[in-house]
């Protein structure tokens, strides 16, 4: 999934706010996914520790807008903006494979983070 790759990158070729909401949605949807009982909780508090260290956004109701879509269950990043259930048929896959990728994805760009 692009979202997860985007944000981690620093968006390097978006908007720094665009790429903050991203990421703050997958983070909703980390939470959605959670509640659902697809994944543990931890991986949304993994993402919550990447997001942290991005640089304060500018558009802040861009930024919830996204993460309360996310909670919701709705992919709504770059332009996309569906149910996850219905972003995950679309590649051929369910909602529960695609909230493990998610996590999966946050995983990995938390090891890109400075060690404390």
């Amino acid at each position: 999934m692009v979202l997860a790759s985007a944000a981690a990158a620093g968006a390097q070729n978006v908007a720094p706010d665009i790429a903050i909401a991203a990421a703050k949605n997958q983070q909703g949807l980390l939470e959605f996914c959670a509640a659902q009982g697809h994944i543990p909780p931890e991986a949304a508090q993994t993402q919550a520790r990447v997001i942290a260290s991005f640089p304060p956004a500018q558009d802040a109701a861009l930024v919830e807008d996204a993460y309360r879509k996310g909670r919701a269950g709705t992919v709504s990043a770059m332009q996309i903006e569906e149910p996850l259930a219905e972003a995950a048929t679309g590649q051929g896959t369910t909602a529960a494979a695609m909230c493990a990728e998610l996590a999966e994805a946050a995983e990995q760009a938390a090891l890109q983070l400075p060690q404390q």
